[in-house]
């Protein structure tokens, strides 16, 4: 957008000069330049608005498929996340399961033989 204040600057400084630099009615050629000038300031401010205008329709189309591209990927995270604290509960589940085992079946054992002494081991617990 730059270049299109340059450009009406430099238009309003010719017609500016054009006008003043003489007190008589402007000439036909004068009036035929200033009209160009004008013209040439409108093809200009339209090609920059029909590039701005593809410009954004590129970035549109651009941002609609990260968009599409993240959604997708929030997804694949969500699921993976959703597997993780699964797996997490069941190896929760399992340890406990494994630490009920390991007691229940020392104390089976020191009640079925009491004469034999059992050390009771924590490490295998992983306590």
């Amino acid at each position: 957008m730059n270049s299109i204040k340059k450009i009406s600057l430099a238009a309003a400084i010719a017609l500016l000069v054009t006008g003043c630099s003489s007190t008589e009615e402007p000439s036909m050629a004068q009036m035929m330049r200033s009209h160009a000038g004008s013209m040439q300031s409108q093809v200009e401010l339209q090609n920059q608005l029909a590039k701005d205008w593809e410009t954004g329709t590129k970035m549109v189309a651009r941002a609609k498929e990260q968009s599409i591209d993240a959604q997708q990927r929030i997804q694949e995270a969500e699921e993976e996340l959703a597997e993780a604290r699964s797996d997490a509960a069941e190896a929760r589940q399992q340890q406990e399961e494994g630490e009920r085992l390991i007691k229940e079946s020392q104390l089976k054992f020191q009640r079925a033989f009491p004469q034999l002494p059992l050390q009771l081991e924590q490490q295998n617990t992983g306590s």
